[in-house]
């Protein structure tokens, strides 16, 4: 799951199951929109004729990818059962099942069902993107576990078909198929309960856009009350990142429509924002702070979402392909279905031009920082069985150190496996291929798969760094593309003349100067660097802006200690900026270090191979 601010990311998975149930026998549920007495919505279940004896109705405890245990059973009121029009009340077994005796004489049920975004209960606060939302008039945000149950049993082969009933002017955002689309009332139908699930809708008079990429249609739908933001701009940030998948997939998705619904707000309700990934559609609920910062959010959580096109959409395993809503068994796996789309979600966009290289090793920095956080001492498979309870507060590193594992199996598919051009996106595919939608892995089995495939070296790392607790070879690993790792060392590195990390910053100028002679040094004085002279270049790096800055003082850890270092000094004048080159003798000084990741400017020539073909330059 991605939460902003914590940031993290929920994910649902699109899963498909084989209908062996007639299309007569279709479960017909109407969701009326168009009233909402209290804020609630009105349910109403028409039952197959093939209904008998005991079943239970059930509202799931859990929903895939979400990871928490949300009981949305708690949010359905005044549950009848109705017989020739007569209503009764089913006993209720726990919090999530009704028992519907004798249902075969059954006709319909009805129930109400409160929005989870007006709840209270910040105890188990509903993540808003995997929530419901009913603003009579304005705005319905489906996602269907919240509204919809199922009967026990039934939940892998019986149809839906959903009519939503809603004000005249509205429109409909989802990946859903839609049959019925009239002014009033839209039918949305999925094969069974896990597809539509895995298929939230948005209704409201949204901000809506529309293009194609290949053969698959995308919509980017809004609702932003204030208006702040439009969906032609938000197009225009996540379409090179979808352009950049395809290519990356190989010139197709494996889906034919794809929709991006946000939900946007300019005070938050609720500590965290994020999104919530489905097979084909994602939901944002997210803050416009700035529309820049906003873009920016947008940019980066929407690589992840869509990529879940992939995994685990196409691969996947037992656990999640049929998963139980009631009391779920949690697959072995969070590595590859979040980690693995973390981290593709970054491969993607170096390898077809959206960051350069060392822009990817910055990205890969912030992932061992973030992964600081969490303990290294646990396994990745341990973690993912156990992310309900035992393991509740380990869950966000599996976007942390989750990237981290994918980044280095890349490494050690193309290192060791004798092909320096067949990494993780070709073993993903290699697995796809042989498994998909519709066939998933036993979830102990997968290791001993990658090994069937040729893959020992890799199935090795993972059973000695997933499904054991030995932390990863992060500095080994990156030594193999010359790319030095260094995690807060203490270092000699090179003598600038000034401190760095105390440069100030005109804005008139577009230029960073030294705020104090106390951070001068000795070699720094002999070439005339006082308190306010400006710093214009170091070493062929031009100081203009704070990207600038980043750069210098990561470029400075390659920086030979031995040798002079040309720098360019400035003194502002009434005519402008005067400048002039000075040389700075040889010399170094102790420098306790971040964490870093730093490309070597004179790799070997196996090491430039591996870097090129990693990231396809």
């Amino acid at each position: 799951m991605t939460s902003l601010f914590s940031i993290s990311t929920l994910s649902i998975f699109g899963l498909l199951g084989a209908s062996s149930i007639h299309a007569s026998d279709t479960l017909v549920v109407d969701v009326h929109m168009h009233q909402t007495p209290d804020d609630r919505v009105r349910v109403v279940w028409h039952l197959p004729n093939s209904m008998e004896g005991r079943q239970q109705f059930r509202m799931p405890a859990v929903v895939p990818g979400t990871y928490s245990v949300y009981n949305f059973g708690r949010f359905v009121h005044d549950l009848r059962a109705y017989r020739e029009g007569v209503p009764e009340s089913p006993e209720k077994e726990d919090q999530n099942t009704w028992l519907l005796k004798n249902s075969e004489s059954i006709d319909s049920l009805v129930y109400y069902v409160d929005d989870t975004f007006d709840d209270t209960n910040y105890q188990n606060w509903v993540f808003e993107p995997a929530g419901t939302n009913f603003e009579e008039g304005k705005n319905f945000l489906l996602n269907f576990h919240g509204l919809v149950g199922y009967l026990e049993g039934f939940q892998h082969n019986m149809p839906y078909a959903v009519d939503c009933r809603v004000p005249a002017d509205f429109r409909v955002a989802t990946g859903l198929e839609i049959i019925d689309n009239t002014p009033g009332q839209v039918r949305l139908t999925a094969q069974n309960y896990h597809q539509l699930v895995d298929g939230p809708a948005m209704f409201c008079k949204p901000d809506m856009v529309t293009k194609s990429l290949g053969s698959a249609e995308v919509t980017v739908a809004v609702y932003n009350p204030s208006g702040r933001i439009s969906a032609e701009k938000i197009m225009g940030v996540v379409s090179p990142v979808m352009e950049a998948i395809y290519s990356y997939l190989g010139d197709s998705l494996p889906v034919d429509k794809y929709a991006f619904i946000f939900y946007l707000v300019d005070q938050m309700r609720s500590p965290g924002a994020g999104a919530l990934e489905h097979g084909n559609s994602s939901v944002y609920y997210l803050p416009v702070l700035t529309e820049s910062m906003l873009l920016n959010m947008v940019r980066d959580v929407a690589a992840h979402e869509f990529f879940h096109i992939v995994t685990p959409l196409n691969l996947h395993s037992e656990d999640i392909h049929y998963f139980d809503y009631h009391a779920p068994t949690m697959s072995k796996h969070l590595w590859l279905y979040e980690g693995g789309t973390e981290y593709s979600s970054g491969l993607v966009q170096v390898r077809h031009g959206l960051m350069d290289g060392n822009a990817f090793l910055d990205w890969l920095r912030e992932k061992v920082v973030g992964a600081a956080a969490y303990t290294d001492k646990l396994a990745f498979t341990e973690l993912s069985e156990g992310c309900l309870d035992e393991h509740k507060e380990e869950y966000g590193n599996v976007y942390q150190k989750g990237a981290l594992i994918n980044a280095c199996l890349d490494l050690v598919l193309r290192h060791k496996g004798g092909n320096v051009e067949f990494g993780y996106p070709d073993l993903i595919e290699q697995m796809s291929k042989m498994y998909g939608p519709n066939r998933p892995f036993p979830d102990d089995s997968l290791f001993l798969l990658i090994r069937s495939l040729g893959h020992e070296h890799a199935s090795d790392f993972l059973e000695k760094h997933v499904a054991g607790p030995t932390p990863l070879p992060i500095k080994e690993i990156f030594d193999w593309v010359g790319v030095d790792f260094r995690n807060r060392d203490t270092l000699m590195v090179r003598d600038l003349g000034f401190d760095i990390k105390r440069l100030l910053y005109d804005g008139s100028a577009q230029a960073y100067y030294v705020s104090s002679s106390g951070d001068v040094s000795e070699l720094g004085k002999k070439i005339g660097i006082k308190e306010g002279t400006y710093i214009l270049e170091v070493g062929g790096i031009s100081l203009k802006n704070k990207e600038d800055l980043a750069k210098l003082k990561k470029e400075r850890l390659a920086f030979a200690l031995d040798k002079p270092l040309d720098i360019r000094l400035g003194k502002q004048k009434k005519t402008g900026m005067k400048s002039k080159q000075k040389t700075l003798k040889p010399g170094a000084v102790t420098w306790v270090s971040g964490i870093a990741f730093v490309r070597r400017s004179n790799p070997t020539q196996a090491q430039e191979t591996l870097w090129k073909a990693w990231l396809n330059l």
